[in-house]
């Protein structure tokens, strides 16, 4: 299992793997998701729909309730899905170097940003990563901004509306000499709103 996430009512939980996936509902039977390595996944806010990404650079959009396939964005990227979020009516989603919003309505891309590799940044991947690419190791929400953790061990900010940077880029993990795999929010309005971790295991709350 590669990631899970909760539908918005609390009622059902979305897993997925290296074979598929699987909806789990605690008010009816589990429905099932096909697919080969779905890195990760997330809801609709409306509960009706899922997303699961590949390590192809393909979202494929479901139907929550008989997991019936009703299209597939193509991120344009040979490279993993490894962040999936919807905080609003758009989603957001992290491949390979990029990220991107998504009208999912209309299966329109809306926005595209590529990040390049912060000045002393960590290169992911050494002889695989020829091109000294930033990958996008996860994703996290928190009102009208989107983090991102970057294999070049920096923590993007970036309006959730538009992709434009927030603030400069966070970069203690990179002073550390490792890659940020993964960023999370929290609820409450006071500090620490921001949680970072990297590959040597520093967890650093902002």
């Amino acid at each position: 299992v590669y990631d899970v996430a909760w539908a918005p009512n609390g009622r059902s939980l979305l897993s997925v793997g290296q074979v598929g996936g699987f909806v789990w509902s605690l008010d009816g039977p589990r429905v099932a998701l096909e697919g080969d390595e779905l890195m990760r996944a997330c809801w609709h806010v409306d509960g009706s729909t899922v997303f699961t990404g590949s390590s192809q650079g393909k979202i494929d959009v479901r139907s929550a309730a008989d997991g019936a396939l009703a299209t597939t964005l193509d991120t344009s990227q040979d490279d993993e899905v490894y962040g999936l979020e919807m905080p609003s009516d758009h989603l957001l989603a992290g491949a390979g170097d990029t990220m991107q919003l998504w009208d999912v309505a209309r299966a329109e891309r809306l926005e595209r940003v590529t990040f390049a590799r912060a000045e002393g940044g960590h290169i992911f991947g050494g002889e695989r990563n020829p091109e000294q690419r930033a990958y996008v190791f996860g994703l996290a929400t928190r009102a009208r901004v989107v983090c991102a953790a970057l294999s070049d061990g920096t923590v993007r900010l970036l309006d959730a509306r538009t992709l434009a940077d927030a603030s400069a880029p966070l970069d203690a993990h990179l002073r550390k000499g490792a890659s940020a795999m993964a960023v999370a929010t929290a609820p409450a309005s006071r500090a620490p709103l921001l949680a970072s971790s990297d590959q040597r295991g520093a967890v650093l709350l902002w």
